[in-house]
């Protein structure tokens, strides 16, 4: 019956020197786990600014497009539709940083407005402050399309 008794188990031991490795191991990963992490947040802030100014620069175009006779306030208000398509989200754009273009391929007419079936393009120009990164990247989105 000797065979049949249960031997209680003890715990392995770890020899002296070992212990409090797992604890200097997790302190040494753990900062390059939260860069990492940062890193991932910083490209989706990144990829939503360049969704946010290219929006904001079809925006505009849209505006060219659908009042080609406001001949008075055209380009403030062209620039004033692109910034505000920006309102309310992480990207601040004044009325600076849109640039309209008009009748690049061809002299405007005596009251300033361009021919009919002429390309206008509304440039958007945005500097975006990364986390990690210690330099300013400058991203610019344009969008061009005819006169109707």
């Amino acid at each position: 019956m000797k065979f049949f008794r249960h031997r209680q188990a003890t715990p392995p031991t770890r020899p002296h020197s070992e212990k409090g490795q797992g604890l200097i191991e997790i302190a040494i990963v753990i900062p390059f786990l939260i860069m990492v992490v940062i890193g991932v947040l910083d490209l989706g802030r990144m990829y939503f600014t360049v969704i946010i100014i290219n929006n904001a620069a079809r925006e505009g175009t849209r505006y060219l497009i659908q009042h080609p006779d406001d001949k008075e306030n055209f380009f403030a208000n062209t620039k004033a539709v692109a910034a505000q398509e920006a309102q309310g989200t992480i990207v601040s754009l004044d009325t600076s940083d849109v640039e309209v273009t008009m009748c690049f391929d061809e002299a405007p007419t005596d009251d300033g407005a361009c021919d009919r079936e002429t390309p206008a393009r509304v440039t958007v120009t945005y500097s975006f402050d990364p986390i990690l990164w210690p330099s300013t990247l400058t991203f610019h989105r344009s969008v061009e399309m005819m006169v109707p």
